[in-house]
C-alpha cells in the first residue's frame, strides 16, 4: 500500500494546491497468505497556507478462501501525512519541506506494524 502526496507553493512559501493519491499494493507474498489491504481517500483533511493534511482510512484482514470465505477480524488504520511550508508552527517546529507521516490502528484488533518511508 502506498500513499504520496504532491504540494505546490508560491514565491512566497505560501501553499497554493495540493494533491495525494494511494494504491493498495498487496504484495504476491501477502496474497498467498490470505491477506487483503484495501485503502479509502485519500482526501483532504485540513489547509491553510502554511500547512496541509492528508489522511486516508483502510483495511487489513486475512481470509482463508473456500465454499464460504473465513476471514480475520479486520485490522483497522488511518494514514495522516502533514505538510508545512513554514520552518515555525505554534509552539512547535513544523519541520518545512517534508511531509511528516503519523500511521496509526483504530480498533482494539489492529496489530499491525508501520513502515514510514518518503
Amino acid at each position: 500500500m502506498k500513499m504520496r502526496i504532491q504540494i505546490c507553493e508560491n514565491g512566497k512559501g505560501d501553499i497554493t494546491d495540493s494533491r495525494a493519491w494511494g494504491e493498495d499494493s498487496t504484495t504476491a507474498p501477502a496474497k498467498l497468505t490470505g491477506w487483503e489491504v484495501k485503502l479509502n481517500g485519500p482526501y483532504q483533511s485540513g489547509k491553510s497556507k502554511t500547512v496541509v493534511e492528508w489522511k486516508a482510512t483502510g483495511k487489513a484482514q486475512t481470509c482463508l478462501m473456500g465454499k464460504l470465505p473465513v476471514c480475520s477480524y479486520a485490522e483497522d488504520f488511518e494514514i495522516s501525512g502533514t505538510y508545512y511550508s513554514s520552518s515555525f508552527i505554534g509552539p512547535v517546529a513544523g519541520g518545512k519541506g517534508k511531509v511528516h507521516w503519523k500511521p496509526k490502528c483504530t480498533n482494539k484488533y489492529c496489530k499491525l506494524k508501520f513502515n514510514k518511508t518518503t
